[in-house]
């Protein structure tokens, strides 16, 4: 594979790198938004770069080549891919898209504009936000019964901050660049745990008290046996939030930290740039060659 494919996954592994690293020294809202700008990043790098090598693969198969001339010219897919890195990058680039287009789908069944709060009949104890502009609140008969009020408020603001934030969208966005990258799923979990912990901080805002948040926390965690979906108020790291809510909040970075990260990101986001050119080329040789 040519270096000009090979330099901006290095460079985006190393910001995802660093930011698996980084995510929990830096407040969730940080966490959370540079979480979510990195993995459309690293998709937009990666998955052109993977796509472009399973085309310069194709254009020199010996049946299929032929009919890909039009993109040899465009791309300078002159370079001749071996197929223990061709056959790879075919795969992936086809589940990947499969994968991304399974995700759209799902997300667009789950959403709800209605808003709202509803309790929902059920054994087990659960509570989360739907995806959508003004996502519904569930809250099952279980769990209800038993929170006193100052615990189910508590539940109720940090589903409600999920909702006023969008935080779907951030994991909309992660999700789906997760499926079409599936190296990026531990990068995916991250996002959750930030995405969840920005939510506990709205909830101490609102009810204000550190304490109440992660002993309700812990209660829900406790009670709730079912497994639960995404937007969750015990989906994810229960005994990590718990810790950082029993803790002072959490402050920003030292400065060469930040500037090593925006550093990163804006080689990321070049190489983005780079490879989607590219992409775009390739698209239009199919379209118009």
């Amino acid at each position: 594979m040519p270096d000009a494919m090979v330099l901006p996954l290095l460079i985006a592994a190393l910001l995802a790198l660093a930011v698996a690293m980084w995510h929990r020294r830096v407040p969730p809202v940080v966490a959370a938004r540079t979480t979510t700008a990195v993995l459309v990043l690293v998709a937009a790098v990666a998955v052109p770069t993977v796509w472009l090598a399973g085309l310069s693969f194709l254009t020199h198969a010996p049946v299929i080549g032929r009919w890909l001339d039009a993109c040899v010219d465009s791309l300078g897919a002159h370079h001749q891919v071996a197929p223990w890195i061709g056959v790879p990058a075919v795969a992936l680039a086809a589940v990947g898209t499969w994968r991304a287009v399974g995700v759209v789908r799902t997300y667009r069944g789950l959403r709800h504009t209605d808003g709202g709060v509803h309790v929902v009949d059920h054994p087990e104890a659960f509570a989360f936000t739907t995806p959508g502009r003004h996502g519904r609140i569930i809250v099952s008969s279980t769990l209800d019964a038993h929170l006193t009020a100052q615990e189910l408020a508590v539940v109720l603001a940090h589903e409600r901050a999920h909702a006023r934030h969008r935080h779907d969208l951030y994991l909309l966005a992660a999700q789906i660049s997760a499926a079409l990258l599936m190296p990026l799923h531990p990068l995916v979990n991250r996002l959750r745990y930030s995405i969840e912990r920005w939510a506990d901080e709205d909830a101490v805002v609102e009810c204000g008290d550190r304490r109440l948040v992660a002993r309700t926390l812990g209660r829900v965690a406790l009670i709730g046996a079912a497994p639960q979906p995404a937007l969750a108020f015990a989906g994810l790291g229960v005994p990590a939030r718990m810790a950082a809510l029993m803790a002072p909040p959490v402050r920003r970075s030292g400065r060469m930290h930040r500037l090593a990260l925006v550093l990163l990101i804006g080689l990321t986001a070049v190489f983005a740039a780079v490879q989607m050119r590219h992409l775009v080329d390739m698209v239009l040789a199919f379209c118009f060659g």
